[in-house]
């Protein structure tokens, strides 16, 4: 799920989504406590879903930050797959 006005389609989200992708069991697991406060998807799923925001607002250099009472993710205004990689 998306909100902040990002799409499936945004180069934030696709540089997320092939970041993710390439990072071992371990680091994706890392991102998902950072992101929702556990580890593992519930059975059940998570409730609310888990959102990608475009913290717009953001520093470029800055830090993602989250909140894991709603299971989201904000993603600053990145200039490149490579900075959102090293963040």
């Amino acid at each position: 799920q998306y909100s902040g006005g990002l799409k499936a389609e945004d180069d934030i989200a696709v540089w997320f989504w092939n970041t993710f992708r390439t990072c071992s069991r371990e680091d994706r697991a890392l991102i998902l406590k950072f992101c929702t406060g556990t580890s593992r998807v519930p059975l059940d799923g998570f409730e609310p879903l888990f959102t990608l925001t475009f913290f717009k607002d953001g520093h470029p250099d800055g830090l993602p930050n989250s909140h894991t009472c709603f299971n989201q993710l904000h993603l600053p205004p990145y200039s490149s797959q490579d900075v959102l990689t090293e963040k």
